[in-house]
């Protein structure tokens, strides 16, 4: 799905899960993939930590808080062993000038349930 000239990349996908094909758009046209389709797209935060993991790993609060301020994560391609990915941010707009990112302020954005955590 190539953008049309003059559209807006935000304007395409407000919710990020188009974010994948916006980046794989890129590294196609710079010529660094040959191919538009990514290795793996639109993973949970969840789902990409236990991806090669196994089930029992253990997350702290923080790291609960984290997770839970990305979605959509895609891995797009390898190449020489190092991977490259996109995520899409779930915060809004006041957040993001944040000088000092703690789980104070992690705690005042909105994020998505995380049941595997260990305090």
């Amino acid at each position: 799905m190539l953008r049309k000239e003059g559209e807006d990349v935000s304007d395409s996908n407000l919710d990020g899960i188009d974010f994948y094909r916006d980046a794989m758009e890129l590294f196609y046209e710079a010529g660094h993939v040959s191919t538009l389709d990514p290795e793996f797209f639109n993973h949970s935060a969840q789902e990409f930590v236990y991806f090669d993991n196994s089930t029992d790993v253990a997350l702290t609060k923080d790291q609960c808080y984290l997770l839970g301020l990305v979605n959509n994560i895609s891995r797009l391609f390898t190449v020489n062993r190092c991977a490259f990915f996109s995520a899409n941010l779930l915060s809004a707009k006041k957040y993001r000038r944040l000088r000092r990112f703690t789980p104070e302020t992690a705690e005042k954005l909105p994020r998505s349930r995380c049941n595997s955590a260990k305090n």
